[in-house]
């Protein structure tokens, strides 16, 4: 199978980034997120509901560098899937890009063995071909945290990609990743389930802007305490 052959094969919608409906801007939000810009990863920590793909999306909204979005499943636990949907990605923006990686990929016949050579091959193609900023977000992150062959190559990748690329990991629990080294230089950007918590004030700009449903200052200080500030949660009561 060549390498357009395993481009074609893959689903397609799994690389389309969610749509922006009605939301509230979360300002803070994305004044630290703009340190992304310089950071090799961000990580978006929080449980179902609290908005991390829409987050995300409104940042890369505002951004004008191309992207890609992956939104990944169990059966991205496998690196050889994992990998070549990241160059169909890239395809998006790059056309022809990947060609050395997906032939090594293809031709590997043990690809744990062959790991390195590969994400080598898709390191140096990358440096090769993409000389401006360009994002990477790895949504649902959760579904491969038990993957080794992911983790493994996800580190490797970190502690060796260009500046210019961006890693964005959105997940449920925090990823099995060594962050230690991107922390102590300063390239990590980390928000987590208390950041992401809607506060009164964003909470009176959801139910009168978005539900259209006023609120007082007292009862959205109350919705808060009752949530701890989860979307889901303010919307189910808004519509309960």
């Amino acid at each position: 199978m060549g390498a357009d052959e395993a481009i074609a094969g893959i689903l397609k919608t799994k690389l389309y980034a969610p749509r922006l409906l009605d939301i509230i801007p979360r300002e803070g939000l994305l004044r630290d997120l703009a340190s992304a810009k310089k950071a090799k990863l961000t990580t978006i920590v929080a449980g179902a509901g609290y908005g991390k793909s829409t987050l995300a999306a409104s940042f890369l909204a505002a951004q004008k560098a191309p992207s890609v979005w992956y939104q990944l499943e169990d059966t991205d636990r496998d690196l050889s899937e994992f990998i070549t949907y990241l160059v169909a990605g890239i395809r998006m923006h790059e056309s022809g890009f990947g060609e050395e990686t997906l032939a090594r990929l293809q031709s590997a016949e043990e690809i744990t063995v062959m790991s390195r050579i590969i994400l080598t091959n898709f390191i140096s193609e990358i440096d090769a071909r993409i000389k401006d900023d360009f994002f990477i977000v790895l949504d649902d992150f959760q579904q491969v945290k038990e993957s080794a062959q992911v983790t493994d190559a996800l580190d490797f990748i970190l502690g060796h990609m260009p500046p210019n690329l961006h890693l964005i990991i959105l997940s449920r629990v925090k990823p099995d990743l060594d962050l230690s080294p991107l922390a102590a230089h300063r390239q990590l950007v980390e928000i987590r389930e208390t950041d992401m918590s809607l506060s009164p004030q964003e909470t009176c700009k959801l139910f009168d802007e978005v539900l259209g449903m006023p609120l007082k200052d007292q009862d959205a200080r109350t919705l808060c305490e009752h949530t701890e500030g989860w979307i889901t949660g303010l919307v189910l009561l808004a519509g309960g």
